[in-house]
């Protein structure tokens, strides 16, 4: 019963927060830069929740993009871009860090969510750093090494 208690709170609460916080750090990004933001969304399916351009869809614990608006012809310079597919990446970072230093976080001990919540951001950071291409797309550290090599 503990076991489903917990990975309820993972899946369907803290990744999804995670995840928020990697999609908003990349529309920050693109914000600083002037770009225009079509949506960003959290999971995958049908939308269930929208207000403005922010989504959630059905699976809101699975994955999540922000969609630039390209028709205004404001084009990122190389270094833009790159940040700006980094800027979940350095979100998630920024907030682990800070939060790793506010409660004393030791790295692998989970003494309660606040634990788990600092591991699940540094994990997201890892893995959106590998560059690999997945089912629901490219990571962001691929995209990263596409632009450079472009």
């Amino acid at each position: 019963m503990e076991f489903a208690f917990n990975f309820f709170i993972y899946m369907l609460l803290l990744f999804p927060i995670v995840s928020i916080i990697h999609e908003f750090g990349h529309a920050s990004f693109a914000k600083l830069y002037s770009q225009d933001i079509q949506e960003v969304s959290i999971g995958m399916g049908n939308v269930i929740f929208q207000k403005g351009v922010f989504r959630i869809r059905s699976a809101y614990f699975a994955f999540g993009w922000v969609k630039l608006n390209h028709s205004n012809g404001k084009k990122m310079t190389k270094a833009q871009t790159c940040l700006y597919l980094l800027g979940g990446i350095i979100s998630n970072l920024l907030i682990a860090i800070l939060l790793d230093i506010l409660t004393g976080y030791e790295f692998f001990t989970f003494r309660n969510y606040m634990d788990s919540f600092i591991f699940l951001s540094y994990l997201q950071v890892i893995i959106n750093l590998i560059p690999l291409t997945a089912t629901h797309g490219e990571s962001d550290g691929k995209k990263v090494l596409q632009e450079l090599q472009s």
